[in-house]
This record gives structure tokens, sequence and C-alpha cells, in this order.
């Protein structure tokens, strides 16, 4: 580990693409919160492009209840555990390159978030009934932006269930978001 530790300066060689393409095989994995721990515990987190305080404890046990909580988490959703602002987001994705998609994916996720925090502090607190309700009127809101710009993807209607994993909600309202109960285009 140490060697790892002391060579880290050469991840900044290899193309962003590459490390995203290896790391994004890895969030996908099982043990993938042991790997993000390592990336920080050896400092290689600047190498790889990952934020320099992105796993502070409170990170840290939101990445590992985002990681077990859902199997449909996805790595983005994994990455943004580590993002508070868009400027953060731009700086990873300078460095690792993302698809024109996954930037869009984790912009949302990030804003969402943040408009959560600033208008609704105690979102956490609202009862199971709320909160769905919440996810069902954003993804309107999202349905209306995507058919206003012409935009027939279904990956954006993904993101609601993405929005709710990076929420940290319970495995009761993930799985209605996630059923074709109003998760439907």
């Amino acid at each position: 580990m140490k060697a790892i530790e002391e060579s880290g300066e050469g991840l900044n060689q290899i193309s962003g693409e590459r490390i995203w393409s290896e790391i994004k095989k890895i969030l996908d994995q099982p043990f993938n919160f042991e790997f993000v721990d390592i990336i920080y515990r050896l400092k290689l987190d600047s190498h790889v492009g990952f934020p320099a305080e992105g796993f502070t404890e409170d990170k840290r046990n939101l990445y590992r209840q985002v990681s077990a909580i859902s199997v449909y988490a996805q790595p983005m959703t994994k990455i943004c555990v580590f993002l508070d602002s868009v400027d953060q987001l731009e700086l990873m994705d300078n460095r690792l390159k993302w698809s024109k998609n996954e930037f869009r994916q984790a912009s949302f996720l990030i804003g969402q978030k943040n408009l959560i925090l600033k208008n609704e502090p105690l979102f956490h607190l609202k009862d199971e009934n709320e909160k769905i309700e919440f996810y069902k009127k954003l993804q309107l809101r999202l349905k209306n932006a995507v058919l206003n710009e012409k935009i027939a993807s279904k990956g954006e209607y993904e993101w609601i269930l993405q929005l709710s994993i990076l929420n940290n909600e319970n495995k009761d309202i993930i799985d209605i978001i996630k059923s074709n109960y109003y998760y439907t285009v």
C-alpha cells in the first residue's frame, strides 16, 4: 500500500477517460466502498479527479448507505455523494471526461440535492407519502422539460430514482419510485 501511495503521481499520466472507465466498473462492484476508502486513505483522490475533501465522515456514512441500500445506485449517483457544488462537479469532469449524459445526470442530481437542502432543510423528516408526492411532481416537471426540449430520453426519468437514492430514501420509497406505480414515461 505504501508503494501505491508513493507512486500515486503516476496516475496523472493516465487519461481521465481511462481512469473513469475503470472507476465506473469498480463502482458497480460490491466492494466499491472499500475501493473509494482506499483512494482517500492513500491520498490518490487528487490524481484520479476526486474532490480533496470528498470523504468526510458524514459522506463516508452516506456513501456506505447509498451503496448498501440499493442495487439501483448508478456510478454517477455514488460519485455525487462526494460533491457539494456544480464547481466541484466541473473540476471532476475536467479530469475524468464524462460523457455528456453522465455530466447532465450529475448536474441534475447535485442541483436537485442542493435545492432540497436550501428550500426544504427538513425534507428528510417528511413522511413517506409526502416524499413520494415530491418525486412524482419532480418527475412531471422533468417530463415537461424533456418534452419542451424535444429530448426523448428515458434515461432522464431514471434520474428521479437516482435522486431518491442520493437522498438516502428508505427501500420502500425507492421501490415505489422504481415500480410502474408512477415511474413511467
